[in-house]
């Protein structure tokens, strides 16, 4: 499966000691996705630096209504941080944070990690239905980098 991608710019800063270098970065950002009248946007924080990075997740869900209420609220949630560690919730029932314009619920899920080793990490999301096995409701992917110090 092929999963969109969106580009954008931000400012990349990076520090050690009292030195701190800073500099635009363009990226890949392949962080919002959309299946089957749900959309799912990642993001975290930081997801640039020097060892170790502990990074903060977010995945915002959108989705209607009737399917979230067919689910009573509840769901499997799973997030793979590219390094072998994972993080599962397989019943996580919440209540939405708002409901959007076009009568979607707004569900919000965190997840946090640390990366200790220089490398580029893929973190995948997949939010499935509750106690299920069964193909995600959506799914996708944001990137974490983790600078070596020598460079």
């Amino acid at each position: 499966m092929s999963l969109p991608r969106s580009y954008g710019m931000w400012l990349a800063c990076v520090g050690l000691g009292s030195l701190m270098a800073c500099g635009p970065a363009l990226q890949e950002v392949p962080n919002r996705y959309e299946r089957g009248g749900i959309e799912l946007l990642l993001d975290g924080y930081p997801l640039r630096g020097l060892p170790p990075v502990r990074a903060h997740f977010i995945a915002v869900v959108r989705m209607p209504k009737t399917l979230y209420e067919s689910y009573g609220g509840c769901f499997a949630e799973r997030w793979d941080f590219g390094d072998g560690a994972e993080l599962r919730r397989e019943r996580h029932c919440l209540e939405p944070t708002e409901q959007d314009p076009q009568g979607r619920v707004v569900l919000e899920f965190f997840a946090e990690h640390p990366f200790y080793r220089p490398g580029t990490y893929e973190v995948f999301f997949m939010l499935r239905p509750p106690d299920s096995a069964g193909p995600a409701l959506i799914q996708g992917r944001i990137r974490v980098a983790v600078l070596s110090q020598g460079g």
